[in-house]
């Protein structure tokens, strides 16, 4: 998100004279004024101040890790204790999208991804194949970690 303002170098690997101090000052001051500006549309979409963006190398290690990862086979459309695995898959993953692109959870957002946490925590120990326990457990990590900075709204 930061712009970049191009740094000059002679020959010798010295920057010009009054180049170097003044092209790293007006980078990281743009780039300052950039991250406010997210924060408080941020603020304004969710009523929450929150750090922009996000960054949690977890969450992003695990969802780069899904998005590789295809859904099982012979499972769309299949319910495990009531719940259809694709709907669950696909509103943890937009939920996690969201706050990985650091768009920031509204009260909405917060109350489907903690309850999506705790469907997960249900169906994953009765799903009997590896590869979609794997599968769904992942889900439930992103899940939480996406989920822990927040807490939900009393209803």
């Amino acid at each position: 998100m930061t712009s970049a303002v191009a740094v000059s170098l002679s020959g010798s690997g010295s920057t010009r004279a009054g180049e170097g101090t003044g092209a790293v000052r007006a980078t990281a001051e743009a780039g300052h004024d950039e991250e406010n500006k997210v924060r408080e549309v941020r603020q304004e979409r969710t009523g929450r101040p929150r750090p922009c963006p996000r960054s949690d190398e977890r969450l992003a290690r695990l969802w780069e890790e899904h998005l590789r990862a295809p859904f099982p086979a012979g499972r769309r459309g299949a319910d495990v204790a009531g719940l259809d695995l694709v709907l669950v898959d696909s509103d943890v993953a937009g939920l996690v999208r969201t706050e990985l692109d650091g768009c920031g959870l509204d009260d909405g957002d917060i109350a489907a991804l903690w309850a999506r946490a705790a469907d997960l925590d249900k169906i994953v120990p009765l799903i009997d194949e590896e590869y979609c326990a794997a599968y769904f457990a992942r889900l439930r990590a992103m899940a939480r970690l996406a989920a822990a900075p927040y807490v939900p709204a009393a209803t």
